[in-house]
């Protein structure tokens, strides 16, 4: 029994010296957290593909608008970012076109673009970047000489006293359609000197994109005999640098002076009243007819801003378009009105015209070789 007290005291002594003191733990401290930066912008947005646009005017980057076109039209809602002063866009992998345009410079209050849209494809996570230099905007401009002869004295002619109606018709138009009423000119009783200065003013005036029309009204034989038309016409009409030239001819035999420049090798688009062998119809105030002046400016100059005759409905009325209307108009007034009063019948007998023998009298002749449609809206061309 003793020995058991000891051998159990000792075993009570080991186990208390084998029992380690917990150390007290050292302070603990949080660590400070590495300074922070804002990260450098990237212009890659994944994961489509992306474009970097910049848009410089005069030089200088400028705020302006890109705008994009896929197969279906404009693309909108894209992802967005600016990045060094240009756009940066996210594009879904495929085919585009884009074009940038700026306004605030000078000379683009209508808006300046770039001269062609930028044809791209772009892959999943390619990045493209492109400059877009924009230049300022060479807006089209018109130019016009209306020129109407009324008073032949002394010229062994007919006097046609309609207080030049015609080029008055004619300026309205143009003036509704946005035209500068300086760069219209009204040339009244004009002869060949006035006639050829004015068509240098015209030369020196316009340029290749803006559209310069001559109006004339007169006797065709005053073109032809005194004017000589023919001898001069063609090379002045030449060396106009538009390359939207329009010629109106409203007299007698009108096709013949037309002609005269269908060899031109420049785009133009001329307009005869009648054809070279035919005899319009100018109306005066003492024959009590509807219409004073002439019929085809009349219907012509009414055509211009009427929108039945749109005949493509696109919104917009072109040259050709309202000759084709007036053509129509003045062949029904010719023999609707005109022809059923027997005294105008023998008129044109005696000169040797027999227009009521043909339904289609009198043709209207259009040369055209400009290709496109010709609007006098100023505002059809962007």
């Amino acid at each position: 029994m003793r020995n058991l007290f000891i051998a159990i005291i000792l075993l009570s002594i080991l186990l208390s010296s084998c029992t380690a003191a917990t150390p007290e733990a050292p302070p603990t401290s949080t660590p400070e957290a590495p300074p922070t930066s804002t990260p450098k912008p990237t212009w890659t947005l994944k994961p489509y593909g992306t474009l970097k646009g910049c848009i410089y005017y005069a030089g200088e980057l400028v705020d302006g608008e890109i705008t994009f076109w896929d197969e279906k039209g404009i693309v909108d809602n894209l992802t967005t970012q600016v990045v060094d002063g240009c756009a940066v866009f996210s594009l879904p992998p495929g085919g585009y076109e884009v074009e940038a345009t700026y306004w605030k410079g000078e000379d683009c209050s209508g808006g300046c673009r770039v001269d062609e849209r930028f044809k791209f494809e772009i892959a999943m996570d390619e990045e493209i970047e492109r400059d877009f230099e924009i230049h300022p905007r060479n807006a089209v401009e018109g130019w016009a000489v209306l020129a109407e002869k009324d008073d032949y004295q002394g010229l062994n002619m007919g006097d046609m006293l309609v207080d030049y109606i015609d080029i008055i018709l004619m300026r309205q138009v143009l003036e509704n359609s946005g035209w500068n009423p300086d760069h219209i000119h009204d040339l009244r009783e004009f002869n060949r000197e006035t006639l050829q200065a004015e068509l240098d003013w015209l030369e020196e005036s316009a340029d290749e994109n803006d559209i310069v029309f001559l109006f004339v009204a007169a006797h065709g034989s005053y073109l032809r005999n005194v004017i000589l038309w023919h001898d001069f016409f063609a090379d002045e009409w030449l060396q106009i640098p538009s390359q939207r030239r329009l010629l109106v001819i409203e007299v007698c035999k009108a096709g013949e002076f037309t002609n005269s420049v269908a060899g031109d090798p420049s785009p133009h688009l001329s307009v005869a009243s009648a054809a070279e062998n035919e005899y319009g119809w100018k109306g005066l105030e003492e024959e009590g007819l509807p219409i004073i002046g002439g019929v085809f400016t009349h219907y012509f100059a009414d055509a211009l801003e009427n929108p039945d005759a749109d005949a493509n409905s696109d919104g917009l009325i072109s040259v050709q378009e309202a000759a084709l209307m007036a053509e129509e108009q003045q062949r029904a007034y010719l023999h609707d009105v005109v022809l059923v009063i027997p005294e105008w019948v023998e008129l044109y007998h005696t000169i040797g015209a027999y227009p009521e023998e043909d339904p289609t009298y009198p043709h209207v002749v259009v040369d055209d070789t400009l290709g496109e449609p010709l609007y006098l809206a100023l505002d059809a061309y962007p």
